[in-house]
């Protein structure tokens, strides 16, 4: 017989005599006794460590140098294979326990190894596979080995997949969700944004990020922010080419429930004040700006309000679909409404559907309200993603008193009624669930966090096991499912 041990053939330096690898590991039986009755009742039993014994001689070698080559050979960080070879198709895990005494006589030497196997038995060198049919519900896997076997689960997929389940006499490994739905509702309009502007409201405002749409503005200065609105502190400075001048607050859209912060239709309402300095129009010459941009930052539509002459009070307001240049790079509104005062306060109410855009501007102190709608594709066709105020005025004339923004919000309409939900596994993606070990990875990473509370690690008995497999119902493709265990026996 010859003996290999962590891949060397011992065989070669030694001459085997004896192997005692018994019938069974010690059995180590629990039970317990019950008072006023005789003998005792039997609980449980467990197998202890297996000891295999190995008795060999060394004839005609060189004991000391073949001593310290055995000790190199086993020599050991932890159990290693050991195998027999009269059963080459097994192997034990082992290490060397106790002493290992040599008994030298001139050229003869003569010892015994024992092996010690933490787990008390040998598994089998090759591994048994089983796959699952395609149009089967249940695995059958037979095990031939002694020994309960710990099967392990691989599962391939090849489409989308929210939900695996495998069920077995001994115990049920989950992953994903079994109640979740493929689709969940997406509500008709979600508030993207909404800013009450009583003393912080800008806090979460960039400044000074976006430009006006005025060709002759630049943004400056900064805003301040009480109970009456945020406003302007300071208009900053003015250049000859950009003799309008003050602060730009702006704002992305908050990330909707289908993860998009941009929106395909919407509206947007703002409650704000613009009114000259007293009423005296001499040199109070100002601007305000509510502008909408797209996902590259290029303008779509907004509303200016101004008063731009410096010899009577006259609030105009222009309304923007696209900046609708002239020949000479000059803006042109697609509206123009004068009003002969020097008072606006109200609100203004901007909805784009599809490629139509509605503009309201309603004035309560005169009661007038301004109601108009253009049709535009090519402005239609854009994704808003972020709005901006400006408030500025005109070199270093006199500023107004109020001009300032008490609220802003914009709505996204949702056209579609619900939402893919992103499986948990998708096309190529492979889970592994091993029972021996309870580890769980998905494509070689650790994968625990959709792992079932009330999974329950299995084994399989000796015989033939069902396990059924569940999966997605609404899954198109079905999973590959193979199914591998390593037979051990006594």
């Amino acid at each position: 017989m010859f003996i290999r041990y962590n891949g060397v053939d011992l065989s070669n330096y030694i001459k085997i005599v004896k192997v005692n690898r018994g019938i069974l590991p010690d059995r180590e039986n629990k039970r317990y006794d019950i008072v006023k009755s005789s003998g005792s009742s039997y609980s449980h039993y467990r197998y202890k460590e297996k000891i295999i014994t190995v008795e060999f001689l060394i004839i005609d070698q060189d004991l000391n140098s073949l001593r310290r080559l055995l000790a190199n050979l086993l020599d050991v960080d932890g159990p290693s294979e050991l195998i027999f070879s009269d059963e080459p198709h097994l192997y034990w895990l082992a290490v060397p326990d106790g002493s290992i005494d040599l008994d030298e006589i001139l050229t003869l030497g003569k010892g015994t190894i024992n092996f010690l196997c933490p787990k008390p038995w040998a598994y089998s060198v090759v591994e048994k596979t089983v796959s699952l049919g395609s149009t089967e519900s249940t695995i059958l896997v037979k095990n031939d080995g002694s020994v309960p076997a710990n099967p392990k689960i691989k599962i391939n997929f090849h489409s989308d997949c929210g939900f695996v389940g495998l069920a077995s006499p001994k115990g049920s490994v989950q992953v994903g969700n079994k109640v979740s739905a493929d689709t969940e509702a997406v509500p008709k309009s979600e508030n993207l944004i909404s800013s009450t502007f009583n003393g912080i409201g800008s806090n979460t405002w960039d400044k000074n990020v976006f430009q006006p749409l005025h060709i002759n503005a630049q943004a400056s200065g900064s805003v301040i922010e009480d109970g009456n609105g945020v406003r302007t502190n300071s208009f900053g400075t003015w250049i000859e080419t950009k003799k309008w001048h003050g602060p730009v607050i702006s704002k992305n859209l908050a990330v909707d429930t289908l993860g998009l912060n941009t929106a395909d239709n919407w509206e947007v309402y703002s409650e704000f004040h613009f009114r000259t300095l007293d009423g005296n129009a001499s040199k109070a010459m100002a601007m305000m700006e509510f502008n909408i941009f797209d996902d590259i930052g290029e303008y779509i539509t907004g509303v200016r309000f101004g008063d731009t002459l410096d010899v009577y009070p006259l609030t105009g307001s222009l309304i923007y679909v696209g900046k609708n240049l002239d020949e000479r790079g000059i803006e042109r509104a697609v509206l123009w409404d004068e009003e002969g005062y020097d008072y606006f306060n109200g609100s203004i109410y901007i909805s784009k559907m599809a490629n139509n855009f509605r503009f309201v501007l309603h004035n309560y102190t005169t009661g007038k309200i301004l109601d108009k709608t253009f049709y535009n594709e090519i402005i239609g066709a854009k994704k808003a993603k972020t709005a901006s105020i400006f408030m500025g005025k005109f070199k270093d004339n006199s500023e107004f008193n109020d001009m300032s923004v008490t609220y802003f919000k914009f709505v996204k309409h949702h056209t579609q009624n619900t939402k893919d939900i992103p499986n948990i596994f998708s096309d190529g993606d492979e889970l592994i669930i091993d029972n021996e070990t309870g580890r769980v990875t998905k494509n070689g990473s650790p994968y625990l966090e959709t792992l079932d509370i009330g999974s329950k690690f299995f084994q399989v008995d000796k015989g033939t096991t069902g396990i059924d497999f569940t999966y997605s119902d609404w899954l198109g493709i079905k999973p590959e499912v193979t199914i591998t265990i390593r037979e051990k026996f006594y």
